[in-house]
């Protein structure tokens, strides 16, 4: 008889190494079922210690028997200044011990340490992939504020004449700007326009989640990068600049781990408001993909998130040959 569950509350940067090895493990047959394609990435440990300024967190492991973990919750807090209302928690349950209330006693974990830290609005997310898990968040009484699909794109079955026309067509009509590369690093000295660029994202559609713009500074964008580079993740952005002026008008950027190589993460793509209307977004999207086709081979599968309702954006990525493959839901539960 295996006994009743024990819930463990840890500091996971101070967990011990063995600690920090059968958490990989576990969350590695989590990724799994929400992505059953994907290869892992080696245990990185340099990267799981890695402590943001700019984000705190609690950690609950949940063990049956001799330390086997079967489930675990997280918190995460955001302590920039911005939202300081709102904690986004986590949890998943191995698919063998649902259903017996660990979620929930989890959840109340995480609900407790978001009022402890004066936090009102706790959001969770859930993915079409595992409907237990939308099942068990909206028993809580939740709200689905926000839903989102998660498009895919299959590399091998693009047809590239429709990338090279999309591209020529998008020249014509940016003709004021030019295309060019950050390859794995940013300019220091334009990290401050690189951060009101990268901050067009607060125009993005949001629902009804109840949260504020996030305001992005140099300081955060120097801290992605030490991150990417610790966790070995490739980023490539590309970006528009207005010619007469040398302004950063727009971007859109890609991460590649070389454990993983036949997927590739599409990240944000954004133009400043001033410069929208000039086609911008397709140029810069189907320019990328023309790199990534032609530079690594390798790539199979894209996957990127739009929101329902960003119907331009939808767009682009449907002319690009983009197709549905989940559907993502954030929740918002007041505490």
């Amino acid at each position: 008889m295996l006994g009743e569950p024990v819930i463990r509350g840890y500091d996971f940067y101070a967990a011990e190494t063995a600690t920090l090895k059968a958490l990989y493990a576990f969350f590695i047959a989590a990724d799994l079922e929400f992505w059953p394609d994907r290869e892992p990435i080696a245990f990185n440990e340099e990267r799981l210690r890695e402590r943001s300024p700019f984000r705190e967190r609690q950690d609950w492991r949940v063990e049956e028997g001799a330390g086997d973990i079967i489930a675990h919750g997280h918190a995460g807090f955001g302590v920039t200044g911005d939202n300081p209302h709102v904690g986004n928690g986590s949890i998943y349950v191995r698919p063998d011990r649902r259903r017996r209330g660990i979620g929930t006693k989890l959840l109340a974990e995480i609900v407790a340490e978001t009022r402890r830290r004066g936090r009102t609005l706790l959001t969770l997310e859930t993915a079409s992939q595992v409907p237990a898990g939308d099942a068990f968040v909206a028993r809580t009484g939740a709200e689905m504020a926000f839903e989102a699909r998660i498009n895919r794109l299959d590399l091998t079955t693009m047809n590239p004449g429709l990338i090279e026309g999309m591209i020529r067509v998008a020249q014509d009509r940016a003709r004021d700007f030019t295309l060019d590369y950050w390859i794995d690093g940013l300019p220091e000295g334009e990290l401050d326009a690189i951060a009101e660029m990268f901050g067009t994202m607060n125009t993005a559609p949001r629902g009804s989640l109840k949260v504020d713009d996030h305001r992005v500074t140099a300081d955060q964008v120097r801290q992605g990068m030490k991150e990417l580079t610790i966790a070995k993740v490739s980023r490539w952005v590309l970006y528009a600049r207005e010619t007469a002026t040398g302004a950063l008008a727009g971007f859109t950027e890609v991460f590649w781990h070389s454990d993983r190589p036949s997927h590739l993460a599409q990240g944000n793509t954004g133009v400043l408001p001033r410069y929208r209307g000039h086609g911008l977004g397709r140029w810069l999207k189907a320019t990328m993909l023309e790199r990534v086709r032609r530079d690594r081979p390798m790539i199979r599968f894209v996957d990127t998130g739009n929101a329902d309702s960003n119907a331009p954006m939808l767009k682009i990525n449907e002319d690009l040959g983009f197709r549905l493959h989940m559907v993502s839901r954030t929740w918002q539960l007041a505490v």
